[in-house]
């Protein structure tokens, strides 16, 4: 039995390392302990100067100075430094006090302390994800993180963040998180660092081939193969002796490195070195102006895939099914993987792709009746989104094509549903909705200089006609 007794509260001080900073509001505790007394005694132990330092209860010990009491029961224990943390560790984790921060920094002491991974998830009930998980945190600009936790972050948020290897680019993203550009950042962030870890290992092999990456433009070239990065194998590069020059470039969009052999150019006398430049910009402008779209539908999905139906939103969803009634297409051609992608296949279950007719209309009534919370998710497959919907339409300088901004009823009215239903767009979409984004105006100078020629011309020609009249007149005085 650990030593019990009255210890006066100017003799008990809080411990340097609890892991929990924010006490939280202790009035009602306070007036709790002024009504009814100390229910529970504190733990603490003697720090050798007639005084002593509070293990557990440091809210207790705060409200009772709240409430004017003069000395506290306290049980007397003797631990060392590990087991002190482990024990305040425990404590709060149990009572689910702390926030995940705390929770890291404490995963973090008791590993200085010369804890491990596996101790500290026997100890105290985490999985050993969960805890590599948290010491990432534990790894983050303490400031910044500070500064994010009044953005009301969710834990998921910051969790996500744990999965971004490169601590620098973690604190990057502290910025944003919390705030309606997170997901966008994070997901081009995570984005590099999938293609950047896949290339590690295929880099060496196209380098062992001499395999070049292309820098320019690809479309001179005839594309051999697309290889998934999952995919990626030396077998897969083999294309027989007749093919000399090999080349490749990395697909963002596909996760691909996608491989490239020399097509015989045409020459074409008429064509300047200028348009040829231009025509590259231009493909590459279209290649990013798909990316981007493609990232848009990507938050839109998983903004829907984490919605639920409410009795609150309930009205909006139905607003949101008549809309798509009036404006979608007639057949989502992408509805098959939407729907896999939302309930994933059972054993043996043949792929929705696979079915037709009332087979696939039977499984779609049968995946709602099983799931009627995921209504929202029906009613935005049937508006028909998908990753090439954007507001782009196609522009021509010198008939060379390159991304043009065009308004779109339908990707509106699929972000104004959304939108009554909580989503927050993001920077980069609402220059893309409003037309401000950069890459619509990559070209501003190229197609004022056109214009300027089309002007010049109209001007010659306006010219070449006054000559004409006046000759007319002069013919005509003559006569």
């Amino acid at each position: 039995m650990n030593e019990i007794k009255m210890i006066p509260i100017n003799k008990l001080f809080p411990h340097k390392d609890n892991p929990r900073k924010n006490l939280g509001d202790l009035t009602e505790l306070a007036d709790s302990i002024r009504t009814n007394g100390i229910m529970q005694n504190l733990t603490v132990i003697p720090n050798g100067k007639d005084s002593y330092t509070v293990l557990i209860g440091h809210r207790r010990l705060e409200a009772a100075k709240l409430a004017g009491l003069s000395e506290l029961p306290c049980a007397i224990v003797e631990m060392d430094e590990r087991e002190q943390v482990a024990t305040m560790l425990l404590e709060n984790i149990q009572r689910s006090d702390l926030t995940a921060w705390e929770q890291a920094k404490g995963f973090q002491m008791m590993l200085d302390l010369g804890d491990t991974v596996e101790g500290i998830s026997e100890k105290t009930g985490f999985s050993k994800s969960t805890i590599h998980r948290r010491l990432k945190i534990a790894e983050l600009d303490e400031e910044a993180y500070k500064e994010s936790e009044g953005r009301q972050v969710t834990l998921e948020e910051y969790l996500n963040l744990s999965s971004i290897e490169d601590v620098n680019q973690r604190n990057k993203l502290l910025k944003s998180i919390g705030t309606p550009n997170f997901d966008w950042e994070y997901r081009r962030v995570l984005n590099e660092q999938i293609i950047n870890a896949a290339m590690k290992s295929i880099l060496p092999v196209l380098e062992e081939r001499h395999i070049k990456e292309i820098n320019g433009s690809e479309y001179r070239y005839d594309c051999l193969k697309r290889i998934p990065f999952s995919d990626f194998s030396p077998e897969q590069l083999d294309f027989g002796e007749d093919v000399k020059n090999l080349y490749y470039k990395v697909s963002e969009y596909n996760k691909s490195v996608d491989i490239y052999a020399d097509r015989p150019e045409v020459p074409n006398p008429e064509q300047a070195p200028e348009l040829k430049e231009l025509k590259k910009r231009a493909e590459k402008a279209l290649e990013d102006m798909k990316a981007l779209n493609a990232a848009a539908f990507a938050l839109r999905k998983n903004f829907v895939l984490k919605l639920k139906l409410t009795a609150k939103n309930t009205p909006l969803v139905l607003r949101g099914a008549l809309v798509a009634n009036v404006i979608s297409d007639y057949y989502a051609s992408n509805l098959p993987e939407l729907l896999d992608e939302a309930f994933p296949l059972k054993k043996d279950e043949e792929p929705t792709v696979r079915l037709f007719g009332e087979e696939r209309q039977r499984r779609i009534l049968d995946r709602l009746s099983a799931n009627p919370s995921m209504a929202p998710w029906f009613v935005f497959i049937s508006f028909v989104d998908s990753d090439t919907r954007g507001y782009n339409d196609s522009k021509y300088i010198s008939s060379i094509r390159i991304p043009g901004y065009s308004k779109s009823t339908k990707l509106d009215a699929i972000y104004d549903w959304l939108i009554s239903l909580g989503y927050e767009m993001s920077d980069e979409e609402k220059a893309l909705r409003d037309g401000t984004h950069e890459i619509f105006h990559r070209f501003d100078a190229e197609i004022a200089a056109e214009e300027s020629v089309d002007d010049d011309d109209e001007e010659e020609d306006d010219i070449d006609e006054d000559e004409i009249l006046d000759e007319e007149d002069e013919d005509i005085e003559e006569d």
